[in-house]
């Protein structure tokens, strides 16, 4: 794993809704990606549902990797963590088959 720190920026203290944590990752794009979506899973329940439609998810992917394909590599690691399939023509909004996107839960 490339996560170098994961540390609360300060003391949490009960009633504070606010709780940043500094993190530190190294890396290609896609193992920064893994690393967020592994500190996501674990920390702050992230899981996969239901996107509305594979045509949208296909035009998102080829968007991102026309005009971001940082953003476009990134993603691929997020889905290498979520176990998701990376290739094939049914698509979801990160490039996935199954029709499942990535959503943050709370901690």
């Amino acid at each position: 794993m490339a996560i170098l720190k994961n540390d609360p920026v300060y003391p949490f203290e009960k009633g504070n809704y606010c709780k940043p944590y500094h993190i530190i990752v190294k890396g290609s794009w896609k193992e920064i990606g893994f690393d967020l979506a592994t500190i996501g899973k674990d920390d702050y329940g992230v899981q996969l549902l239901p996107y509305f439609s594979p045509v949208y998810g296909q035009a998102r992917r080829e968007y991102w990797a026309q005009n971001w394909p940082h953003v476009a590599e990134l993603q691929k690691g997020v889905l290498k963590q979520c176990r998701s399939v990376s290739d094939g023509s049914d698509r979801n909004a990160l490039g996935s088959r199954r029709g499942k996107v990535l959503l943050i839960g709370r901690r």
